[in-house]
């Protein structure tokens, strides 16, 4: 409370207690796979198709992530992080820098045959002031430099990153190495241990043409891809998937054309354990063995059966879809991809139109870009495959080729969460609330706290209800927030705990509607 010592009038802000809830996103993917460049095992955040290429080189022959990311954005995805794999045993590209009192080793942050392409260049920054100044002695250097890391595509370079003004503290600490090593997502300084003040010399640079700069350009060499198939393994999945242990804000995480059970179930291990992720699997039907259709509907079957564990926060989806070639010059030349990338975008799309909540299927649900399907799969097909967990694909004649279906793999195993769209609004309200009840750690734990606490999540839930995301004609119908004596006792007060319980009833998706024909007769 504040103190008045003095006579008159003190006006005072006092907090109302309102501390809106915000919605978390939905509908950002991660992509783990092989692609022609990029840091490896690094989550990569990228907004566009564009973006993506120039970072990872675009589309690519042997690698099906770039045609899963390519349809990702096409179908209405918008936020990615791409994981690129490879080697972990690759050998890394290193470059040295000349400097005054020898050179300062540089090493790429990752592995692979593209760090051959960057190169670093150190040049005074703009801000350093003219080195050669009148009022500076002929053989001072610039105080202030400029680190930027350069790629060459195509015989044009372009910009990676700049770290700019890195300078030489006058209190003698260690100052570019430090920064680069903590800033950098792609270069590291190798510091001895044993030099107290490595590198604290100045760059030994040259003027270039006469003009007020220094400048030098060093490239990277030695970096190679190493062996394929160490790509796609248990160990080399699990290290892609750690490095997503630091990022929240992914909701799906695709790997485009991975079925092999092993790989799968790490996957399916990962999502799970972070209860936060759904993992969209592509079949074990590859087109491009040429299989025949009974064989793949018959495959398919008989891997999910082998699939563990069967979580719901997994989707797998069946066949393979149809495009345009990318990588062809015949005209109307087609090819197969893994349809996992499609369906996260359809997600995406889903997501901003219609809400979480809203199944990503039906007839809205139009796959873009799709010209066929690899397997097309009956009425019949579906009444196999429905019941077991797996969404099919399928092309109508007035609808295309859409999403028929929004199960999850744990349909039978945790019918509680059966849907996919019950699962991910679910994930939506944990993380929401979670975030949205920070502000509650260490405040009193009493009835004030409790009201208050109440108060907001009722409004957070109040405008889910409103927005069409529970069933009920009447909020009370829809969902309850309980935070009182009841729940908080003294021994639950006295351990520090503040217990709160959220009901919600969710949308169940009309997965099946009966039309009911009858003849009327006239009396």
């Amino acid at each position: 409370m504040p103190e008045y010592l003095r006579p008159g009038v003190f006006v005072q802000e006092e907090s109302s207690g309102v501390k809106p809830i915000e919605g978390v996103g939905t509908s950002t993917a991660c992509f783990v796979g092989a692609a022609p460049r990029g840091r490896p095992f690094y989550p990569t955040f990228v907004t566009s198709w564009s973006e993506y290429e120039r970072l990872f080189g675009g589309l690519h022959k042997g690698a099906d992530m770039p045609l899963a990311v390519y349809q990702f954005f096409l179908n209405g995805g918008k936020r990615a992080y791409i994981i690129r794999l490879l080697d972990p045993d690759a050998p890394t590209a290193t470059a040295e820098l000349p400097l005054e009192s020898g050179t300062l080793k540089l090493r790429a942050a990752g592995s692979g045959a593209w760090t051959k392409t960057m190169s670093v260049e150190v040049r005074l920054s703009r801000a350093g002031g003219n080195p050669w100044a009148a009022d500076k002695p002929a053989d001072s250097p610039p105080t202030l430099f400029d680190f930027i890391v350069l790629n060459e595509v195509d015989g044009e370079k372009f910009e990676l990153e700049v770290l700019p003004r890195l300078g030489i503290k006058e209190d003698g600490e260690r100052f570019y190495a430090s920064l680069i090593n903590r800033d950098s997502r792609f270069i590291r300084v190798e510091v001895p241990t044993d030099a107290k003040d490595f590198p604290e010399v100045p760059f030994k640079l040259a003027k270039v043409d006469n003009q007020d700069l220094w400048r030098v350009e060093v490239p990277l060499t030695g970096g190679e891809d190493g062996s394929p198939d160490k790509l796609f393994l248990d160990t080399t999945i699990r290290r892609a998937l750690q490095g997503l242990d630091t990022i929240d804000d992914v909701n799906m995480l695709v790997m485009p054309g991975v079925f092999d059970n092993v790989l799968v179930g790490a996957g399916i291990d990962y999502v799970a354990s972070r209860g936060d992720m759904i993992y969209i699997i592509d079949s074990e039907g590859d087109p491009r063995n040429r299989k025949p259709r009974e064989e793949q509907l018959r495959d398919v079957k008989a891997k999910f059966r082998e699939l563990t564990p069967k979580s719901s926060y997994a989707a797998l989806y069946f066949p393979w879809i149809e495009i345009s070639d990318p990588y062809s010059r015949i005209s109307g030349a087609t090819r197969f991809a893994p349809p996992s990338g499609a369906i996260a975008g359809l997600y995406a799309r889903t997501d901003n139109r219609r809400g979480v909540w809203k199944a990503p299927a039906g007839t809205e649900a139009s796959i873009l870009g799709a010209v066929g399907l690899a397997v097309e799969v009956t009425d019949n097909d579906q009444e196999d495959l429905n019941p077991l967990g797996i969404n099919c694909i399928r092309q109508f004649p007035d609808s295309g080729i859409i999403c028929w279906g929004t199960r999850t793999i744990a349909t039978r195993q945790d019918p509680e969460y059966r849907y996919v769209p019950i699962r991910r609004f679910a994930m939506f309200l944990k993380k929401s609330l979670y975030r949205g009840t920070q502000w509650v750690v260490f405040e009193p734990n009493d009835e004030p706290l409790w009201s208050a606490i109440r108060f907001n999540l009722n409004a957070f839930m109040l405008r889910q209800f409103r927005a069409g995301a529970l069933q009920g004609a009447k909020p009370e119908e829809a969902y309850f927030v309980k935070c009182d004596a009841e729940n908080n006792v003294q021994a639950t007060i006295d351990a520090g705990e503040v217990h709160i319980t959220v009901g919600f009833a969710p949308l169940k998706p009309a997965e099946f509607v009966i039309i009911h024909l009858t003849q009327m007769r006239k009396e």
